[in-house]
């Protein structure tokens, strides 16, 4: 016999819909293997929602969208998951959406970033006030376990600092400058492959990758920092003629997002020029990765999760399937 989890989906652009599909591809898989059945019973834009039956092979019957809180108990949702494209322009409002669905008795799964790098505190606290769990896979990583391990498998282990490059689309520009292409070309071959949205702008100023490493700092070190104390670099015009300056010394740039412990608290998003030996220099396309320096533990790496929809979609999933199989520390755990 098989649990029931009831969804309620925020947001459905490209990574709402693509996690719309993948738990429609992964349902009776799901049911074999954890014995969960999940469904989707609200899907909400900013104006509208669909309240969508479990044949229903997309959202339709668009309404006039409720207030959260109240269409969470009226659909006894268990788990809301966040996918709204966010900005630090509309953190509070996105921020609202958790605390209103928490409050109401769900958990929260989020890829949306701004309001955890902006009320991370707020969200703690309003989430322990409700005996809720709040989780993010999606948010640092995706697909890549960064969020995991900072929560878990390095609970224990003397973290003093981290080396990542946390976002695909700087990386995919780089190595295809690599390659020979322009910084132009590579931007728009990036988002034709869904890489990175029309508007990348986020990813060339360095912003996505500092928020990023401010989140993972966060469930490493359990200190809340902020936005404002990351010093950022990002990819400037001329970016190009670094990368010949880099390849002329047999040196490989990356952007890469640096969050130390000691022997003072720092954080920081730059270019570097990086032995071609080091991990983060053998990152191939929009692959991500990062680095743990662990003191007596040695160092860890992980590498890998291409930046993409379909990545955001499955952490998310993830993190919902953990949610009704155990894992459930409260807060961000």
């Amino acid at each position: 016999m098989s649990e029931t989890i009831r969804i309620g989906l925020l947001g459905y652009g490209r990574v709402g819909r693509a996690f719309w599909k993948t738990v429609a591809a992964n349902r009776e898989e799901l049911k074999r293997r954890h014995g969960l059945g999940l469904e989707i019973v609200l899907v909400r834009r900013s104006a509208t929602q669909a309240e969508p039956n479990a044949e229903d092979r997309e959202p339709a019957r668009w309404i006039g969208a409720g207030g959260i809180g109240e269409t969470v108990r009226r659909l006894r949702i268990d788990t809301v998951v966040q996918a709204v494209p966010g900005t630090l322009a509309n953190a509070a409002e996105t921020r609202d959406q958790l605390v209103q669905a928490m409050d109401a008795g769900a958990d929260v799964v989020t890829a949306t970033k701004p309001p955890l790098v902006a009320f991370w505190s707020e969200l703690d606290h309003a989430a322990a006030a409700g005996g809720r769990c709040i989780r993010i896979s999606a948010a640092a990583g995706a697909a890549l376990p960064a969020v995991d391990l900072c929560r878990r498998a390095l609970r224990a282990l003397p973290c003093v600092s981290v080396r990542a490059c946390l976002n695909g689309t700087t990386g995919f520009v780089l190595n295809q400058l690599r390659a020979g292409l322009s910084r132009q070309a590579a931007l728009h071959l990036a988002v034709a492959k869904g890489i990175c949205e029309p508007n990348p702008t986020d990813d060339l100023s360095g912003r996505d990758a500092a928020m990023k490493i401010v989140i993972l700092a966060n469930l490493l070190w359990r200190t809340p920092r902020a936005l404002s104390e990351v010093t950022i670099e990002g990819i400037p015009g001329d970016v190009q003629s670094r990368q010949e300056v880099a390849a002329a010394a047999g040196r490989v740039l990356r952007s890469v997002a640096v969050a130390r412990l000691e022997p003072s608290a720092s954080l920081r998003v730059g270019l570097e020029e990086l032995d071609p030996q080091d991990p983060l220099a053998r990152l191939e396309g929009a692959e991500k990765g990062v680095t743990f320096e662990c003191g007596p533990c040695g160092s860890i790496t992980v590498t890998g999760g291409y930046s993409s929809p379909e990545g955001a979609a499955f952490a998310m999933l993830k993190d919902v399937v953990n949610l009704a199989t155990g894992d459930r520390a409260i807060g961000f755990g």
